[in-house]
């Protein structure tokens, strides 16, 4: 059942906006008013409004990913471009199809939008910092899942953990 905004259970969603609010302002600290700055709040800023669409709905609309992928497109470029987007599309491909395997043997695993942000990401981040990123994001889930009684097979949204573990490598890492 989706978290309606009217739910008090809605943990991560009512942190959403101060998060945003403290994204931008370590942005600014960190970068100065620069072309990355912006680049990086408008990444954060389409991580959070991702992030909580999926946990309202549990669902994430496919302009966010596309709109992060887009993102990494635009001047100034990233000198590491090319082999990033080699990366998005073997993130993808490699994502998927562990997800199609999983969910053969009857597991549940990352959703679509998942795969999709994450492989978003990729243009934005080396190998080395999105598995980083991933591994965050899995252990922040992992600490929420323990914390939380959910029914089995009900959907977990894993989209703001992805955005958190982003702030985090895109302002730290």
């Amino acid at each position: 059942m989706p978290i309606s905004p009217h739910n008090p259970e809605r943990f991560p969603g009512a942190f959403l906006p101060v998060l945003l609010l403290s994204e931008s302002g370590a942005i600014l600290l960190r970068f100065g008013p620069q072309p990355e700055a912006l680049r990086r709040f408008v990444l954060l800023s389409l991580l959070t409004a991702a992030a909580r669409q999926d946990l309202l709905y549990r669902r994430v609309p496919n302009r966010y990913p596309a709109l992060i992928a887009f993102l990494a497109l635009l001047p100034p470029f990233s000198p590491a471009l090319f082999p990033r987007l080699a990366a998005a599309v073997l993130t993808l491909l490699l994502l998927d199809g562990l997800n199609r395997l999983m969910r053969s043997l009857g597991l549940r695993t990352l959703g679509g939008a998942d795969v999709k942000i994450l492989s978003a990401l990729a243009l934005h981040l080396s190998f080395g910092r999105l598995l980083r990123m991933i591994l965050l994001a899995s252990a922040l889930a992992a600490i929420r899942l323990l914390t939380l009684r959910r029914r089995r097979g009900e959907a977990f949204p894993f989209v703001p953990f992805i955005a958190l573990a982003a702030a985090a490598e895109l302002l730290w890492g």
